[in-house]
C-alpha cells in the first residue's frame, strides 16, 4: 500500500524539494545564529551545538552529494521504490530539522519581546537534546540512501 503512493513522486520532485528545504535550513540557521537581529539574544549554546555537530555544513554537502546522484541514477530511482523509500525518509529528516530551526527561531522572536530580554537568559536545553538525536537520525539515512547507490 506504501508503494502506491510514492509511485507517483519522480527523482526531479525529490531533487527540487530537498534542495528547497536544504537551501531554507541553512538560510534560516545563518541568519538565527549570526545575523545581527540577534546579536542581544545569547545564543551561544545553540551556536556551540552547531558548530559541535557542523550542521549546516553537513546538511550543505549531503544536499550536493544527493543531487548529484539523483541526476545520475534517475532510472533506477525511477524504479526503485527502496531507493525513493530512502530518499522520501532523508527529505523527513530534513524537514524536521527546518522545523525544529523555525521553532528556535520563533522562541527568539518571543523572547525579545520580554522586558529586559537582553539581560535574561534563554534556555534550549529540548532544542539541543531534539538536534543531536535529529543530527543521528540524518547522519543514518544519508548512509542508507548511499547504500541504495551501490
Amino acid at each position: 500500500m506504501l508503494a502506491v503512493g510514492y509511485t507517483i513522486l519522480s527523482a526531479d520532485v525529490f531533487s527540487k524539494t530537498i534542495s528547497l528545504t536544504t537551501s531554507s535550513i541553512f538560510q534560516l540557521g545563518r541568519t538565527l545564529l549570526y545575523g545581527p537581529e540577534n546579536s542581544y539574544v545569547d545564543l551561544s549554546t545553540v551556536e556551540k551545538v552547531e558548530r559541535q555537530l557542523d550542521l549546516l555544513e553537513t546538511i550543505k554537502i549531503y544536499d550536493i552529494w544527493i543531487q548529484e546522484v539523483i541526476q545520475k541514477e534517475k532510472e533506477t530511482i525511477e524504479q526503485s521504490l527502496a531507493f525513493k523509500e530512502s530518499i522520501r525518509s532523508f527529505l523527513s529528516i530534513l524537514q524536521q530539522i527546518h522545523e525544529l530551526l523555525q521553532q528556535i527561531d520563533k522562541k527568539v522572536e518571543s523572547h525579545k519581546l520580554k522586558w529586559f530580554h537582553s539581560y535574561r537568559g534563554i534556555s534550549f536545553y529540548d532544542e539541543i537534546e531534539t538536534m543531536n538525536c535529529l543530527k543521528n537520525i540524518l547522519d543514518h539515512r544519508f548512509t542508507m540512501v548511499q547504500q541504495m547507490k551501490r
